[in-house]
């Protein structure tokens, strides 16, 4: 049983290297590009111009975020497989949003990647390449990455209430802005008539600062936590509300 228990730990702690590896890699993805002077993404002509004077970053910021979101794939599988004794339905739930964040995530990076194709394009017809990086900006920064932000949230806010539960109360603050962040994004697509009385964009800045700080570092704090002494054994424990002999729901 001590094995067993042993074994868990080291789980947990790898799990904690992918969890730090892989926010690093998202946190660092998008403000890398704002540094280098990123124009409006909505901007097809700055944009595309943009892309060929810093192809080279476009591609580095595009795999941090294919490989950041590999990684996370990694870290929630590690937290699952850690808590293998004590998976229940809200748990499970959040495997999945986990898993399908990362997925996400891979994906919009595959799809920034592409910069080479849409300068490829643009040799023939520039209103091409503009063409090109709308369709590949629709897809992947307008509709899938609010998905991908969406679900790690979900998986966040679960994880630090049954790290909470375990005694590790100091993670339910990870759960804060990624839980404001579903709130407005939940009202945004289908309550935005409450949302057309926030005049000072307060919902707007939440959920911005939840795809740019709240879910990476979100991400990153789990995985210090994990890494932290004793913490890895804290979290692997069943929730202090139950009793040893119960199953975890």
């Amino acid at each position: 049983m001590g094995a067993e228990r042993a074994g868990s730990a080291g789980i947990a702690r790898a799990a904690g290297v992918a969890a730090v590896l892989a926010g690093v890699m998202l946190f660092a993805a998008l403000p890398l590009e704002l540094l280098a002077g990123r124009p409006d993404a909505d901007n097809a002509a700055a944009s595309v111009e943009w892309l060929a004077a810093n192809a080279a970053l476009a591609s580095v910021t595009a795999g941090l975020q294919l490989v950041g979101g590999a990684l996370l794939i990694v870290a929630v599988m590690g937290v699952t497989l850690a808590l293998r004794d004590h998976v229940g339905l809200a748990l499970g739930s959040a495997t999945v949003f986990g898993i399908f964040a990362g997925a996400l995530y891979a994906t919009v990076g595959a799809m920034r990647s592409n910069t080479g194709a849409i300068q490829y394009i643009g040799g023939f017809e520039q209103d091409w390449a503009e063409s090109a990086y709308l369709a590949t900006h629709i897809i992947g920064l307008q509709s899938l990455l609010p998905l991908a932000v969406l679900a790690p949230s979900g998986w966040l806010v679960i994880i630090s209430i049954a790290a909470a539960r375990r005694g590790l109360r100091g993670l339910l603050a990870v759960g804060v802005l990624p839980a404001i962040g579903i709130l407005g994004g939940l009202l945004a697509k289908f309550a935005p008539v409450l949302t057309t009385v926030d005049q000072i964009g307060l919902g707007w800045f939440l959920q911005v600062s939840n795809i740019l700080v709240g879910v990476p570092l979100g991400i990153v704090a789990l995985g210090v936590v994990l890494l932290a002494p004793g913490a890895a054994e804290s979290f692997l424990t069943a929730p202090r509300s139950r009793k040893p002999t119960e199953s975890t729901p």
